[in-house]
């Protein structure tokens, strides 16, 4: 993994060619690292508003650039997008217990 990068309480990880994407509950972010090129992007932070997670509970992906993030705190599910500017937030879908 690239050098310098902390993490407190991994839960998640993809292995996507030569990224790696985290979901780090402990930082409440979303980070993916791109093996080859060296260049670390980061998304989130503690909260219950938008681009904040409380539960970071599980990733998968969409596309080669984009992936959804599940959290349970906020019962909701964030779609979010690799460019060139970084992650962004594409949009989140939120359910309701019963």
């Amino acid at each position: 993994m690239s050098a310098g990068v902390e993490l407190i309480d991994p839960n998640a990880v993809i292995l996507d060619g030569t990224r790696i994407w985290i979901a780090d509950e402990g930082l409440m972010k979303v980070m993916v690292i791109d093996e080859q090129t060296g260049l670390r992007y980061e998304f989130g932070q503690n909260g219950e508003g938008p681009g904040e997670f409380r539960t970071l509970a599980a990733l998968t992906t969409l596309s080669h650039s984009q992936i959804a993030v599940l959290d349970r705190g906020t019962s909701r599910i964030s779609i979010l997008e690799l460019t060139s500017k970084g992650l962004s937030a594409l949009r989140c879908f939120v359910w309701v217990a019963e």
